[in-house]
């Protein structure tokens, strides 16, 4: 994923003369004149990111989106190289915070378990570690950021789009959730009255109408939606049209589209992840544990060996020599207020927590000291789950409740 900006290039004129501080002359005349350079912002910097240019890009943030719903008509593609094996790729992956960025923001990584899922990785071992800890804000940061995501990709033909009209009649990639995937589905299955259809088909498939809509769902919370998208009635060729009713040049320009297609495979298979991007997700995941003494001893079980704190400092840490670290942990209540406040809609343990919270020094949580009287339970240190498991599987979350699918790069 590639965080570097498009900066907007304005007109700069210095006031004290140029970038380097060279003949610095102060510019009266300049300084008192209407030139949007000096009000100037970073919030369009801040919300535009590098795209790449082989995938479609409907998303909610588009300034042309109309009445709050992006609407564009498309075509699955079927597999256009022998080198790829599905028209289809299902990708396991990831979506955590930036935690190297100044200007937050998220990134994707896919999952080791796309080449097998005895595969272990410290994202999938911190949530095994944290899920049913009796600490609210491991279960709750388990959730959150750790849990696997599902993601679908196809090659679309861009047919329609007011959004983004320089993508019609091009082939790009399309990265969609569970809602499109079911309707692919759906459009296949034996239905009485209605004749099954492969959408992606050449011959015989079926034009899909998208609508990306924001809906509120449980307690609130505000969803990127595809739920009122839909495929059309009709059944048609590509294009409207089989080769042997096409003109050669009308077969020549549809080769070319085929030839400058994007390659599915290479560009959404899981790669081996590289040294830099293994301590870019080591980073991410200490900072999300936000506690250096539980984040040592789950980093030595994976790695066999202890993480080198002198090297990457220790500004995660939120514990001392004399706090419950790893072995008790830190206990909380029904009314504990997790960081960066995440929602209420994640459902508690049914066994009785602790009635007092020991004080903690994260972001967003109230601060409480604990009584003799109240003393806390001894909570197990973690413990890593063994994958090796056949029956261990990393479980899977449908819920994209923060994320714009459209929007991961």
């Amino acid at each position: 994923m590639n965080h570097s900006k498009i900066y907007k290039q304005l007109p700069i004129r210095m006031p004290f003369g140029n970038e380097q501080g060279e003949n610095e002359v102060l510019d009266m005349d300049f300084l008192y004149s209407d030139d949007k350079s000096l009000v100037a912002n970073n919030e369009d910097d801040l919300e535009t990111t590098q795209r790449d240019p082989d995938f479609y890009g409907p998303s909610l943030k588009n300034d042309k989106v109309k009445d709050g719903t992006y609407q564009s008509t498309v075509r699955l593609v079927p597999k256009l190289r022998p080198s790829t094996p599905y028209a289809i790729m299902k990708v396991w992956g990831y979506y955590l915070p930036d935690v190297d960025s100044t200007n937050g923001g998220n990134y994707y990584v896919t999952c080791t378990s796309n080449v097998s899922k005895l595969s272990k990785n410290i994202i999938s071992e911190a949530y095994f570690a944290m899920k049913d800890h009796q600490v609210a804000k491991f279960r709750e940061s388990a959730k959150k950021f750790f849990m696997r995501k599902t993601f679908y990709y196809s090659l679309v033909y861009i047919i329609e789009d007011e959004q983004l009209p320089e993508d019609v009649g091009k082939i790009k990639i399309m990265r969609f959730g569970n809602q499109i995937n079911d309707m692919i589905i759906k459009q296949e299955e034996i239905v009485k009255g209605k004749t099954p259809c492969t959408v992606n088909s050449f011959r015989s498939g079926k034009d899909l109408y998208i609508r990306i809509s924001e809906k509120t769902v449980d307690n609130g919370r505000k969803i990127t939606s595809y739920e009122d998208s839909y495929f059309a009635d009709t059944i048609t060729p590509f294009m409207g049209k089989i080769p042997s009713e096409m003109t050669s040049e009308e077969k020549s320009k549809l080769e070319e589209l085929f030839k400058t297609a994007p390659d599915l495979y290479e560009k959404t298979s899981h790669k081996e992840w590289s040294p830099d991007l293994e301590k870019k997700v080591i980073r991410t995941v200490r900072a999300v544990i936000d506690d250096d003494r539980f984040f040592g001893d789950l980093y030595k079980k994976i790695y066999k060996k202890p993480f080198d704190f002198t090297e990457e400092g220790a500004k995660f840490s939120t514990t001392s020599d004399d706090s419950p670290g790893v072995e008790q942990g830190i206990a909380s209540s029904q009314e504990f207020v997790s960081i960066d406040e995440l929602s209420s809609h994640i459902q508690q343990p049914t066994k009785k927590e602790p009635e007092q919270v020991v004080a903690t020094t994260m972001q967003n949580v109230q601060s409480a000291t604990q009584s003799p009287a109240n003393a806390t339970k001894k909570i197990p240190p973690i413990e890593i789950v063994d994958t090796k498991s056949s029956d261990v599987e990393i479980p899977v979350t449908d819920d994209f409740s923060d994320i714009d699918l459209t929007d991961i790069d």
